[in-house]
């Protein structure tokens, strides 16, 4: 395959179509890992970089093709890469941050005024209403 390029996107889309398979990722061919995949049934056609940590192929979806560019999508593919080699794993990180976004207010709530909120606690009857 030839180095990703706007201008190749309609061929490769054209050969996937006539192809009739469900599902292809067409790898650049200067940079290892990043791809386009290209799925039947979907006008959505997405940047994709893939790595291996631990002996497990993983994938990382970078954005549509409708949202960025090939040079960007080729920058942050590079940057993944780059801390994939540097011993990191991104997949971990985003797994980490989506547990951090888990803890809502009310999970907050329920931890740090829930408890003072009842009567050997010593606040106030309106900080009892507020809690509950």
């Amino acid at each position: 395959m030839p180095k990703l390029a706007k201008q190749i996107i309609p061929e490769i889309e054209r050969e996937f179509i006539d192809s009739g398979k469900k599902d292809r990722i067409c790898f650049d061919s200067e940079l290892p890992g990043f791809g386009l995949r290209l799925r039947s049934g979907s006008k959505r056609r997405v940047f994709i970089v893939q790595f291996e940590k631990g002996g497990v192929q993983r994938r990382i979806t970078l954005g549509t093709t409708a949202v960025l560019s090939i040079e960007r999508a080729r920058a942050a593919a590079k940057e993944i890469l780059a801390k994939v080699t540097l011993g990191g794993d991104p997949t971990a990180e985003a797994e980490e941050e989506r547990a951090r976004a888990k803890i809502t207010l009310k999970a907050t709530w329920s931890i740090i005024i829930w408890p003072c909120a009842s009567p050997s606690c010593g606040r106030s009857a309106s900080t009892k209403l507020i809690a509950t």
